[in-house]
């Protein structure tokens, strides 16, 4: 009986078997309790939690952990404990580091969500046609970073989100989302209980700007939220002020 494997397996084989034995001792090495490590490389999967599908990579290093790639070079990572990674698309990146973070990068190309902290939430590129180059940012603790989200041709959305928020507080970014042909928003939100909405339910418009700062109370800026049309609009708010421009 002849056996015939390819020489891409294998080398997808021998580079698969590599990694995981590298993350397995790195995890159990760099921390004092042993972790659970898997990965997976177009297709083919060592561990448990990790998939991938065509020339995609998938890792997760911790416990209860779920990375999912696929399309043409994507990657995602997951670093910690109880993490969801998801990016599925071409050159799409998802990134989590910490605990019950989710990091999803879909629905268009070269999008990048990054989840760190806790409870941090980041959502770049999903349910969108066309929409790419969408950048969405959480760091901290309960809170949201959504960029280019449930939009069609919706391009280079940034949403950055930083705060440590309590439970009762909320803090979120949104750039592109809910709108059509939206380009070039921004929305940056700081501190506990910051809102920032750019572009926001609207109609071809761009270049619109929304940044919240708050220092524990309450601030919300919009820019662009019900506007049809273009427009070139910048909402900026700072500790308990309530901004929406237009």
């Amino acid at each position: 009986m002849r056996l015939d494997i390819s020489t891409d397996k294998l080398a997808v084989g021998f580079l698969l078997g590599a990694m995981a034995s590298g993350l397995t001792a790195a995890a159990l090495c760099g921390a004092g309790t042993a972790a659970a490590t898997c990965a997976s490389i177009s297709g083919v999967s060592a561990g448990t939690g990790c998939t991938s599908s065509g020339m995609s990579f998938a890792i997760g290093i911790g416990t209860g952990n779920t990375v999912t790639a696929g399309g043409l070079f994507s990657s995602a990572v997951a670093i910690g404990t109880n993490n969801t990674t998801t990016a599925v698309g071409d050159n799409n990146k998802a990134y989590a580091n910490g605990d019950n973070n989710q990091a999803i990068a879909t629905g268009g190309n070269f999008n990048t969500a990054t989840a760190t902290g806790t409870k941090a939430r980041a959502q770049a590129g999903s349910n969108s046609t066309n929409s790419n180059n969408n950048t969405a940012i959480a760091t901290g603790s309960n809170v949201t970073a959504t960029a280019g989200s449930t939009c069609t041709g919706c391009n280079n959305n940034i949403a950055t989100v930083t705060a440590t928020n309590p439970q009762n507080l909320v803090t979120n970014a949104i750039a592109g989302a809910q709108g059509t042909n939206l380009s070039n928003n921004t929305a940056t939100a700081t501190g506990a209980g910051a809102i920032a909405i750019a572009a926001f339910q609207s109609t071809n418009s761009s270049n619109n700007t929304a940044s919240a700062t708050s220092t524990g109370t309450f601030s919300f800026a919009g820019a662009g939220i019900g506007v049809t049309n273009k427009g070139a609009f910048t909402a900026i708010a700072g500790s308990m002020q309530v901004v929406n421009s237009p």
